[in-house]
C-alpha cells in the first residue's frame, strides 16, 4: 500500500531589504525548528490538524514607507512652509539690522529734551539716552550701552560705580574686574569697609567673589547657569564658559577668563555656599511646629 504523500505547509516571509520586499518560501517546520533552543517535537500531519491554519498579514511598522496620498500632502506643506521661511528671510534680517540703528531725530527717553546718541539693549529694544543721561542711569549697573559716534557704534567704557547706605569710619574704594550675567568683563569700583571681610562686601553687591581676596567676581545669575549646566547638563566648566561665550559673542580673552576663576575652587566653593544657604532658608522644624498641625491627639 503506497505511503501517503503528506502535504506541505509554508509560510511566505516577507522581509524589507533597501526599501524592496522580497518574499521567500520557508517550511513552516523548518522555522518553527530554528525558533531557539529547547527540545524539538515532530510536527503533525495534515491530517492530525483539526482547525484550519490562518496566515494573517503583519501590521505596518516604522519600516513601512507611508501611503502615496499621505506622503505627498505631507512634503507639500513641508515645502509650503520652507517656501514661508525663504520669502521672509530678507524681511527678518532687514528688521533686524534697523532694529540696531538709532533714529537721527530720537530724543532722550529720561530728559526728553537732548538729542540722543546712546542706546543700550540691555535696556530694551528702543532704549535710547543722552550722553549725560546714560551716564546717571547706567552708574550701578552692568549694562554694555554703545554711543553712536559718525555713523558707527563704539562700546561705552565708563567706569561703573556700587555703593551702599552703610556708614563707617573704615570705608573704602577698591576697583575691581566684575562678569556680568551675559559674561562681559566690566570695571566697578566698590565701597567696602573693614568691618567685614572684602568677599563679604562684595557678595553684598549680588556678585560672588572668585578669591577670599579677590580681585574679580562674577554675578550671581551668571553662577547659577553654570551650575545647572553642570549638574543638570553634565557640562564641564570649559565647555560652559564656551557655550557663554558664544551665546553673548564675547571675546576670547573673557572667555578665558571666565574659565580661570572658575576652576581656582570658586565653582566648589559656590556650591557649598549654595548648599548652607538652602538649608537656612527651610528651616528644619517638627510637624507640631507648624499651625496647621493638630495640637491635641486626634481620639
Amino acid at each position: 500500500m503506497p505511503r501517503r504523500n503528506r502535504k506541505k505547509i509554508v509560510l511566505k516571509k516577507r522581509t524589507l531589504v533597501a526599501g524592496c520586499l522580497t518574499v521567500e518560501t520557508v517550511k513552516l517546520k523548518d522555522m518553527l525548528s530554528q525558533s531557539g533552543p529547547g527540545p524539538q517535537e515532530e510536527f503533525p500531519s495534515t491530517s492530525q490538524i483539526r482547525e484550519p491554519l490562518v496566515l494573517q498579514q503583519a501590521e505596518p511598522t516604522c519600516l513601512d514607507p507611508p501611503a502615496d496620498v499621505g506622503s505627498s500632502t505631507y512634503h507639500q506643506r513641508k515645502e509650503k512652509t520652507f517656501e514661508e521661511w525663504r520669502d521672509l528671510q530678507p524681511h527678518l534680517q532687514r528688521s533686524f539690522v534697523e532694529g540696531h540703528a538709532l533714529p537721527p531725530d530720537a530724543k532722550c527717553d529720561f530728559c526728553e529734551e537732548e538729542v540722543a546718541s546712546v542706546t543700550c539693549k540691555d535696556c530694551g529694544p528702543y532704549a535710547h539716552f543722552c550722553v549725560g543721561c546714560s551716564s546717571n542711569f547706567h552708574r550701578s549697573l552692568l549694562h554694555r550701552p554703545m554711543i553712536w559716534k559718525k555713523g558707527l557704534l563704539y562700546p561705552d567704557e565708563e567706569m561703573r560705580c556700587f555703593r551702599r547706605d552703610h556708614s563707617c569710619p573704615t570705608t573704602y574704594l577698591k576697583t575691581l574686574e566684575v562678569f556680568d550675567a551675559k559674561g562681559r568683563l566690566h570695571t566697578v569700583l566698590f565701597q567696602l569697609c573693614r568691618c567685614e571681610p572684602e568677599a563679604a562686601g562684595i557678595l553684598r553687591y549680588h556678585l560672588w567673589p572668585t578669591q577670599p581676596k579677590p580681585k574679580r567676581a562674577v554675578s550671581m545669575e551668571l553662577m547659577k547657569l553654570i551650575y545647572f549646566l553642570r549638574m543638570e547638563a553634565h557640562v564641564s566648566l570649559k565647555a560652559a564658559s564656551q557655550v557663554i561665550g558664544l551665546q553673548n559673542n564675547l571675546k576670547e580673552k573673557e572667555v578665558n577668563a571666565l574659565y580661570s576663576e572658575l576652576t581656582q575652587q570658586s565653582f566648589a566653593q559656590f556650591q557649598t555656599f549654595s548648599a548652607n544657604v538652602y538649608m537656612q532658608a527651610v528651616p528644619q522644624s517638627k510637624g507640631e511646629d507648624f499651625p496647621a498641625c493638630p495640637k491635641e491627639p486626634i481620639p
